[in-house]
C-alpha cells in the first residue's frame, strides 16, 4: 500500500536528526482551535485541514519549525524554539 505523499512529512535537510517537531493533532489543542484530541481527529481526517498547502489526513504528521496550517480560512505557521529546555 503506497502512503499519499501529502501526509507525509520531510524534515529540512538541515540537523534533520535534531530537527524539533510537534504532531499536527497536539498543535491544534495547543492553539486551541479543537477541545479534544477526538475533534482535531476528525477535522484532520475529515480534510479541513492543509498543511504547507495540502489537505493533510494524518493526524500524527509531524509539523517542523516554519510549516504552514491552514484550517477554516485561518492561516499558522509553526513556530518551534530550538533552544534547550
Amino acid at each position: 500500500m503506497s502512503e499519499d505523499s501529502s501526509n507525509r512529512s520531510t524534515p529540512p535537510t538541515d540537523s534533520a536528526n535534531t530537527q524539533q517537531h510537534v504532531r499536527l493533532d497536539h498543535f491544534l489543542k495547543l492553539l486551541q482551535f479543537v477541545e479534544s484530541g477526538g475533534h482535531a481527529k476528525v477535522l484532520i481526517q475529515s480534510g479541513l485541514i492543509k498543511v504547507n498547502g495540502e489537505i493533510c489526513t494524518a493526524r500524527k504528521r509531524k509539523l517542523y519549525h516554519n510549516d504552514e496550517i491552514e484550517i477554516d480560512g485561518e492561516q499558522v505557521t509553526v513556530n518551534i524554539d530550538d533552544s534547550p529546555p
